[in-house]
């Protein structure tokens, strides 16, 4: 009897131990996931019910990779996105029983990094590059308007101070390059209700500046700059449909065919294969646009394309990188990173920008890689850079 009793004392923690591993009994729910783009080693948050409270029980497949749970509290659980991870719906398996989520989990490429700051924060400024450097300069800052201009070295990840803007403080001002000089002028000087009309080219090299011909148009400020094929493009500004064409060998002005979408302000554009690309912006009575045109200069015709899915707002950056274009940042508090393939004529929506700024920034390239710079954030001028890696 004392050998039985034994017996049956010592088998009790192995009953107790397997009913612990059948912990849950009702089927795994999947309420939501944060966030829905994310990356490959990002730590996802997953929102449910029925999970086991041993994270190891709690198995996540990311559509053909599973990968155990790290961490689970109540009706949260985490996990870090593994390698080979695609996007798709995540699967959740508990012990035998099995759920997927109702949404998608986006998968991208490419990261962000947080590089030094600009020493002045500012929005509504102007930004470009030539020969392996970044501009950055004018715009708002907490003193007001500002009139300064800084030169960012890449390679050496450092900021310098180079010659004022001539006019002195601007914001919403433009700026193109074509060839070795960056033509910079447009938006509202301080203490003046209208648009100035000035433009000049700066010489990277000798740091100097060269008045050239004034702008004709109708407005200045928040207009799209593009330079194309040697030739540089102002289109739209503060709710027009202009389009002007500037050639620096004449030092002279033509007026193009007009913008065929709505008249808008703060739009956004992008350059690839010699044909500009303008979209998104705001309309004033209707702020909600998401189009995008497509602007051949030799025939001077404008194409509709695909509209950008979701609507990010307007003061968005736009730029290039190799044959693809980007819209990002727009002041809609939108941090998607959305990709522009011309061929596919189809966009993709990429990871999220990280930065504090809301909109307002400006951006530049160098070597395959863009630099976005300043903005507005927490109600302030930001001082931030970030370098954007597809």
């Amino acid at each position: 009897m004392r050998i039985i009793g034994l017996a049956a004392l010592l088998l009790l923690p192995l009953v107790s131990c397997g009913k612990k591993e059948n912990e849950v009994l009702n089927e795994p729910i999947i309420h939501t996931f944060y966030s829905h783009i994310d990356t490959v080693g990002a730590n996802l948050t997953v929102i449910g019910e029925n999970f086991s409270k041993q994270p190891q029980h709690n198995v996540l497949g990311f559509q053909g990779v599973e990968v155990p749970s790290h961490r689970v509290s109540g009706d949260t659980l985490q996990v870090h996105i593994p390698a080979g991870a695609k996007t798709g719906k995540i699967k959740l398996k508990v012990y035998s029983k099995e759920t997927f989520s109702e949404d998608t989990l986006f998968i991208v490429n490419g990261r962000f990094k947080r590089v030094q700051p600009i020493p002045i924060g500012r929005h509504d400024a102007i930004g470009f590059s030539i020969r392996g450097k970044g501009y950055v300069g004018t715009g708002s800052g907490t003193a007001g308007y500002l009139g300064d201009m800084w030169e960012y070295d890449p390679g050496r990840n450092t900021w310098v101070k180079i010659s004022d803007f001539p006019v002195g403080a601007l914001r919403e001002g433009f700026a193109f390059v074509i060839g070795d000089r960056a033509y910079i002028g447009g938006g509202t000087e301080m203490g003046q209700l209208n648009s100035s009309r000035a433009m000049y080219a700066f010489d990277p090299t000798l740091r100097t500046w060269n008045r050239v011909a004034d702008f004709p148009g109708v407005e200045t400020r928040n207009v799209v700059a593009l330079a194309i094929n040697g030739k540089g493009y102002i289109i739209t500004g503060f709710y027009s449909k202009q389009v002007w064409e500037y050639n620096p060998e004449t030092n002279s002005w033509l007026k193009k065919q007009d913008f065929p979408g709505l008249r808008r302000s703060a739009a956004s554009g992008f350059v690839i294969n010699n044909k500009g690309y303008v979209g998104i912006g705001n309309h004033g009575s209707n702020p909600w646009l998401q189009d995008l045109w497509e602007y051949d200069p030799a025939q001077d015709t404008w194409i509709r394309k695909r509209s950008l899915p979701r609507y990010i707002g307007y003061n968005a950056v736009g730029f290039t990188i190799y044959d693809k274009g980007y819209f990002m940042n727009g002041n809609h508090n939108s941090r998607a990173v959305w990709e522009y393939d011309h061929l596919a004529d189809t966009w993709t929506q990429k990871l999220q920008y990280p930065g504090e700024a809301n909109g307002y920034a400006v951006s530049f390239v160098i070597d395959g890689e863009a630099y976005v710079v300043g903005g507005v954030g927490h109600n302030k001028a930001s001082d931030q850079n970030w370098k954007f890696i597809p």
